[in-house]
């Protein structure tokens, strides 16, 4: 994907947002890596951009509070510096 305009590419993100997103962003992320150059195209990371920034914020919030309690779960609470009340 590359030498794609940005009007395009919102309106791309716009559809994936609507679809199933989160495996369109695991699968695309993992496409990249399995190729071996471990990177994506501006055009990609554009796009990324563009579909996170269409998704609701709640599926959003949904989506940080799984990843920070599975990295809670896997380093444990003692190398997390929680804020002190």
């Amino acid at each position: 994907m590359i030498g794609v305009r940005t009007p395009v590419l919102r309106m791309l993100a716009k559809k994936i947002a609507n679809a199933n997103w989160r495996d369109f962003l695991q699968e695309s992320w993992h496409f990249a890596h399995a190729e071996g150059s471990g990177a994506l195209y501006f055009e990609e990371k554009m796009l990324h951009g563009f579909i996170l920034g269409a998704v609701k914020n709640t599926e959003l919030d949904e989506l940080i509070i799984s990843s920070t309690i599975s990295v809670i779960w896997t380093h444990g609470l003692q190398s997390i510096a929680l804020p002190r009340a």
